[in-house]
């Protein structure tokens, strides 16, 4: 009875390359595999190692003995190069011949075969071993794509898998990493783990844990590490062997040591607008509580998170750290606004390029709902502004339209020149902005005004006030057009350049 894959007769692009000198065996083995493969069939050792250094086959089907090497010693030569150590190797073996079987394997055999074989067998045996190896390939090409360092080493220090990140950081490819020792780092670099509950002072634990890692680089520089730590059990030398997760948390502590020097400079403007200063408080201890809630959360249940959890946890943390960066950066703008401390230094700018410049910064938060951006404005349009002050009044408003705009909604980007000033207007097709609420955002009535986004995002309106002031000292004015459930339209102007 016919196999179904033998009824089909669909060929496939996969080659089987076919190491036996026994004629009559070649063309029983040709007869059951060609219909579905390219068959390349060598009868001597050197043969199959010289078109292995040229093209490599999907499996070798291996018959003992072979010419002048054994089919053991072939196969261990396969092995041990690193080009050909993936290619699985099925022996064909006597019936009953235990010894044979055994030096197989030892010598690398991924499948044995005993003659005599149905076609039934030989077909299965081949499609198995194909397709476990595509999977093996499909997941070291996942492994390689994920940027964080993955790293497993077993007692003896032997590194038993690696990918990509991994390699670079000891600046190797990862065959030259695979099988060996870890490499030391390089001349003047000093690794520093922080010991405590979390991540307690043990080489190999039995358990996951996470610890954060320090890199002191020669020129002083520090690198920040979140290292997960957990058993390997996949260690082909059967030893003792830890997997290593390394996540790169350098720019997050950039950000958080960022937002501790902008609250020592708000502590330096405390004395003015205590309602002001109690409402921004508010929101701030809200923020830092989500994100310590956060973290707490995470290092306590660490063991028994998925690693896609727990990505989407620390993803959550850096969310909420940039959206207090925001707020933090808005508040110090508008605190030396108050004081003029912000110098107008208008210079010739291109519109169109300011506006590329804000989609590149806001754009994770535009995917984050799948928000269209439609820019309707010439690239000829050239104007006179400060741009520091030009990009805190785009990223506001902006801001603002994507807060308070549905999943899948679109922002309108337009702009006119009218009697010696370009109007920039900002649409989206949001909830708008209730007349009450309005009302007081145009009269700065900052205490008098908390508004949530269509995500639940707090909003005090702080930013609103910046980007008023800020095109004020432009001449010009902020106009707000807003109907609840029909969306808002921000314009306002600055001179043309002349």
């Amino acid at each position: 009875m016919k196999s179904d894959a033998q009824t089909q007769q669909v060929k496939t692009g996969y080659t089987v390359l076919v190491v036996d000198n026994d004629q009559k065996s070649v063309r029983f083995i040709s007869s059951i595999l060609s219909p579905f493969y390219r068959l390349l069939v060598k009868d001597d050792a050197q043969q199959v190692l010289e078109h292995c250094k040229e093209r490599l086959p999907d499996v070798i089907l291996m018959e003992i003995p072979t010419h002048a090497l054994s089919a053991y010693d072939l196969a261990r030569q396969l092995r041990e190069d690193t080009r050909t150590k993936s290619v699985p190797i099925i022996f064909l073996i006597d019936k009953a011949n235990e010894e044979a079987i055994d030096k197989a394997f030892e010598a690398g055999a991924a499948d044995y075969i005993n003659k005599p074989f149905k076609a039934t067998e030989l077909l299965v045996r081949v499609k198995s071993q194909i397709n476990l190896n595509i999977s093996k390939r499909r997941l070291r090409q996942a492994i390689d794509l994920v940027p964080h360092r993955i790293f497993a080493k077993d007692t003896e220090q032997t590194v038993i898998l690696a990918n990509v990140a991994a390699a670079e950081f000891f600046s190797k490819k990862v065959e030259d990493l695979l099988g060996k020792k870890e490499p030391p780092l390089p001349e003047g670099w000093v690794y520093e783990v922080v010991t405590n509950d979390q991540c307690p002072n043990e080489l190999f634990p039995s358990k996951m844990m996470t610890c954060e890692e320090h890199l002191i680089l020669p020129d002083g520089s520090k690198k920040y590490f979140l290292t997960n730590k957990m058993p390997f059990p996949f260690s082909d030398s059967q030893l003792p062997a830890l997997l290593e997760i390394v996540i790169d948390i350098t720019d997050e502590k950039k950000r958080q040591e960022e937002i501790r020097h902008l609250n020592e400079q708000l502590l330096k403007h405390g004395q003015f607008k205590d309602k002001l200063l109690s409402l921004i408080a508010h929101d701030l201890i809200n923020s830092v509580f989500i994100t310590n809630s956060t973290l707490s959360l995470l290092l306590k249940n660490v063991e028994n998170l998925s690693w896609g959890k727990f990505i989407d946890e620390v993803e959550k943390v850096k969310n909420n750290s940039g959206k207090t960066l925001q707020l933090l950066s808005n508040l110090l703008e508008w605190s030396k606004a108050q004081f003029e401390a912000v110098t107008y230094e208008p210079v010739t700018l291109n519109l169109l390029d300011e506006l590329y410049k804000l989609q590149f910064i806001l754009q994770p938060y535009l995917d984050s709902k799948a928000i269209k951006v439609v820019c309707d404005v010439s690239d000829k349009i050239m104007i006179q502004a400060d741009e520091d002050m030009l990009q805190t009044i785009l990223r506001n408003l902006a801001s603002n339209a994507i807060k308070y705009s549905n999943e899948g909604g679109t922002i309108s980007l337009t702009a006119k020149e009218d009697a010696g000033r370009v109007y920039i207007s900002i649409s989206d097709q949001g909830v708008g902005i209730n007349p009450d609420q309005l009302k007081e955002l145009q009269q700065g009535n900052l205490e008098h005004v908390t508004t949530y986004g269509t995500k639940g995002e707090k909003g005090s309106g702080i930013g609103l006030n910046l980007s008023k002031e800020f095109v004020e000292r432009h001449g010009g004015e902020l106009v707000i057009l807003s109907e609840t459930g029909a969306g808002s339209t921000f314009t306002f102007s600055v001179p043309v350049s002349t």
